[in-house]
């Protein structure tokens, strides 16, 4: 609320007086009110503020300057030192500047801020005195007031919150306020009593302070305020030492897991210091109840949901003594030291919740029976369904032992042991079937998933996840000396296709592909025969052939097949030299790949490997035929080459190639 306006108006001497003695007179309105200063900015004295107008009359001839019309040299409202003036200078008349005296001069000072025409504006007369020289006049400061809705219009309406500090034991004065929302808030505070003046329709918080207490409430809080409140008390209380207990059970947000509802013990330490007379726990937004001087507490039944808990030390005696606990001979004592004050001390709370889960029906590491099998989990507990939905199995032709589906409980992971005298286990998750093989009657695999997921289980004779049922896997040494492999599949289910690897020793991780490109599966229920021609053999080598078989998920291998290529006939030369792709393309590091070079009847030459740098890596000879080179990623140094790029050229009489291949990791 702004206070009335006190305009002093003081007149005095401005300049010295020249020769001539010319009568300068200038009239200075200086606003003594500190209130101004939020409504008058210029700072300069020499300018004016443009939120403010001035029109001044010489009475006997109606003459006028103003704001509007003169410079600020003759009219203006600024601001000198800490005071706001409103100022004009007689010269700026035509005709009356030099001999002022005795004339009357009409004053009218407008605030642009208020467009309200009935109390935006203030008029003064003041008569200029007789003397020689500049002159300043002082008029009547008890008889010129601006009213307040000069600048704000209507007088706001506001209100007060009011209230008492109260205790039953502690000096309730020297409490200072503090408001969160400052802006047009009058706060008085005398003794236990208190005054907030707010606008209407404040919103903001009231916080008591007072250095060594604490108050209840903490805060107040006030939304949209639109009439006094009374009553508004608080309670002053003393800090108490010790500081709050610590609350050893629950730990914060900490979830507890039962199988029905029913009581949790809630525990804590004592606080550093003394020992409070007793203690208070405070359940939900219950009220506080003394426990005595127990370190627990137990709840109410509790179902599922969130709850809260504190505790707080109490010293109720107006002369209470410090306690400590000693231990002599097994039994808990107090002993008693100098007078402490008397309060509650701070409160330790705590947040937690409550899930109730059955019993499951496979405990957590409890071997449990599941229908012919037995089931052991580690990392959490299950459920089972024994009529489950259970996803879709490649192999089809399998003989399921048992199938079921297991509610795994907990976060995981879990460890799942499955007693069985089925050879084979697959189990579902991830959106694919995994197998795992018995080792004398035990099936172990690890699962790590989300809390609570479902688990399909298949105990089965043969691998549930294979996608297909071969009948035959041969291989057999042709007429023109090349080797053909067939196989018969009688069922395909999601099957990508068919790999074949070779290898002169009957090792498969030193196998390489000779089809580079996958030949792909059917996946038909019926039977289907498949072929493939090796043609790339030597004369006098054997040879190990393996099948993989491709799903979405793993591979199957199968084999080996031996075939041993010999023959006494010089083998027909090749019509062209000729530089074939590697396969496989890209290869792995630390295994092969296979390089084919046909060179024609009385040619020799070479096969260079590079690096992207150009530099020579390693070098084959090749003679007239067909030569089957193999390299092992290895530099001429027997040193392993890196992952990245390569270049191998053909040099023969007639032939220069170049081809690129790549290792990866």
């Amino acid at each position: 609320m702004k206070k009335i306006l006190l305009v002093s108006f003081i007149l005095a001497l401005a300049m010295s007086a020249f020769a001539f003695n010319p009568r300068n007179f200038w009239t200075e309105i200086r606003i003594t009110d500190g209130d101004i200063l939020e409504y008058v900015y210029t700072s300069h004295e020499n300018l004016h503020d443009e939120d403010f107008s001035i029109v001044v009359t010489d009475v006997a001839t109606g003459d006028m300057i103003s704001t509007n019309t003169h410079i600020p040299t003759f009219a203006r409202v600024t601001l000198f030192s800490n005071f706001a003036w409103v100022i004009f200078d007689c010269q700026g008349f035509p005709t009356t500047g030099n001999v002022p005296e005795g004339r009357v001069f009409h004053i009218v000072l407008t605030y642009l801020g208020n467009d309200d025409p009935d109390t935006n504006s203030a008029t003064f007369s003041v008569t200029a005195p007789s003397g020689t020289g500049s002159v300043y006049t002082y008029g009547d400061v008890d008889s010129w007031f601006l009213p307040q809705t000069m600048f704000l219009g209507d007088t706001p309406v506001t209100h007060t919150i009011s209230g008492n500090f109260t205790s039953t034991t502690w000096e309730t004065t020297g409490v200072t306020i503090e408001t969160t929302n400052p802006d047009d808030v009058a706060i008085q505070v005398e003794g236990s009593t208190y005054t907030v003046t707010v606008p209407e329709g404040w919103t903001g918080n009231i916080v008591p302070s007072k250095d060594g207490y604490y108050f209840d409430p903490a805060i107040r809080e006030y939304t949209n305020v639109s009439a006094d409140i009374d009553a508004q008390n608080y309670v002053v209380m003393a800090m108490v030492d010790p500081n709050a207990p610590a609350i050893t059970y629950p730990e914060a947000d900490q979830v507890i897991t039962m199988e029905a509802p029913g009581t949790v013990t809630i525990t804590w330490t004592d606080p550093d210091g003394f020992m409070p007379e007793y203690y208070e726990v405070k359940w939900m937004e219950g009220d506080w109840t003394n426990v005595l001087d127990a370190n627990e507490w137990n709840t109410p039944e509790l179902a599922e949901g969130n709850y809260t808990f504190a505790v707080r030390g109490v010293i109720d005696a107006p002369q209470a003594k410090i306690y400590s606990r000693v231990n002599i001979n097994d039994r808990n004592l107090r002993s008693a030291a100098p007078a402490s004050p008397k309060g509650a001390g701070l409160e330790a709370s705590v947040s937690f919740s409550v899930v109730i889960t059955p019993a499951a029906d496979i405990p957590e590491d409890t071997a449990t029976p599941v229908g012919d099998a037995t089931v052991t989990i580690i990392g959490g507990s299950a459920n089972y369904d024994m009529e489950g939905d259970i996803p879709p199995i490649p192999n089809g032709s399998i003989v399921i032992a048992d199938q079921f589906v297991l509610e795994l409980i907990g976060a995981g992971p879990w460890t799942i042991t499955i007693q069985t005298t089925a050879p084979w286990a697959s189990y579902y998750s991830g959106g694919m079937w995994h197998a795992v093989e018995s080792v004398d009657g035990i099936i172990t695999f690890i699962v790590t998933a989300s809390k609570d997921m479902d688990l399909p289980v298949v105990l089965a004779d043969l691998d549930p996840t294979l996608p297909v049922e071969l009948s035959a896997f041969n291989a057999v040494l042709t007429a023109q000396y090349f080797v053909k492999l067939t196989w018969i599949s009688e069922s395909e289910t999601g099957l990508l296709g068919y790999r074949i690897y070779r290898s002169e020793d009957n090792v498969y991780d030193n196998a390489v592909s000779i089809t580079p490109i996958m030949i792909d599966a059917t996946n038909t229920s019926s039977t289907h025969v498949y072929t493939h021609e090796d043609r790339e053999v030597m004369n006098n080598t054997g040879y190990y052939y393996w099948l993989e078989a491709v799903d979405m998920t793993h591979s199957t291998p199968y084999g080996p097949q031996y075939v041993e290529v010999k023959h006494d006939e010089t083998p027909e030369l090749p019509a062209q030299t000729v530089l074939k792709s590697a396969y496989p393309n890209p290869f792995k590091a630390n295994s092969n790949t296979n390089i084919p070079v046909e060179v024609k009847a009385g040619e020799s030459g070479t096969v260079t490997i590079y690096n992207v740098l150009g530099q020579v890596v390693k070098t084959f000879n090749v003679n007239e035929g067909f030569n089957p080179l193999t390299w092992n990623g290895r530099d001429s140094r027997n040193n392993a080459c890196g992952s990245g790029i390569y270049f191998y050229k053909l040099s023969t009489p007639s032939k220069n190639q170049t081809k690129k291949m790549v290792i990866v990791k």
